[in-house]
C-alpha cells in the first residue's frame, strides 16, 4: 500500500490519472460556482440543470467537472480541496492572483490611449475646465481595470 509519503508516491498518483489540473478560466467560470459548498453548485459547475437530481444525474455531474480538467504530473498552482474560505473569497482572491498584473497594464494602457486620443483632438491647453477629464482620466482606467480584475482569465491575452 503507497501513501503519499511514500518516494514513489507522486508517481503512483500521475500513472492512475489522479494528479489533475485545470484552467484558471474553468476554476473561475460562473463566478467561482465550483468553490460553492453545495450540492447546486456542483451540478451548476457539473452543466446538470436538473431541479431534482438523480444519483445518477449527480455523479453525471461530478465525471463532468473531472473530464473538464487533465491529468498532469506538475502544477503552477495548488488549491488545497478544504479551502476555508468562502466561495467569493477563493473568486476573488484568484481572480487577483492571475489577473491583477494584467488588470494593471489595461488600466495604464487605456490612460494612456485616453490621454493620447483627448490631447490630439483639443491640444494640451484646450483640455482646461473640460468636463471629460474626470470620466476620462479617471473612471474609464478604473472601469477596465475592475472589468480586467474579474474577467481577465477569459480574455485572450489574459492568463488562461
Amino acid at each position: 500500500r503507497s501513501t503519499l509519503r511514500s518516494p514513489n508516491a507522486v508517481e503512483e498518483v500521475c500513472r492512475l490519472g489522479l494528479f489533475r489540473s485545470a484552467m484558471p478560466f474553468q476554476l473561475l467560470s460562473g463566478f467561482g460556482v465550483i468553490f460553492q459548498d453545495s450540492l447546486s453548485a456542483l451540478l451548476a459547475a457539473g452543466n446538470c440543470k436538473a431541479r431534482c437530481p438523480t444519483r445518477e444525474q449527480v455523479q453525471g455531474a461530478g465525471e463532468h467537472i473531472f473530464a473538464k480538467s487533465t491529468g498532469t504530473d506538475h502544477v503552477d498552482l495548488f488549491i488545497g480541496h478544504s479551502w476555508k474560505a468562502g466561495r467569493w473569497e477563493k473568486f476573488f482572491s484568484l481572480c487577483t492572483y492571475f489577473n491583477l498584473q494584467f488588470a494593471i497594464a489595461c488600466s495604464f494602457t487605456a490612460w494612456f490611449v485616453v490621454v493620447a486620443l483627448l490631447v490630439g483632438s483639443m491640444g494640451v491647453t484646450g483640455l482646461g475646465g473640460s468636463m471629460l477629464l474626470f470620466p476620462c482620466l479617471v473612471c474609464f482606467p478604473m472601469v477596465t481595470f475592475a472589468i480586467v480584475l474579474i474577467f481577465g482569465h477569459g480574455l485572450p491575452l489574459g492568463r488562461s
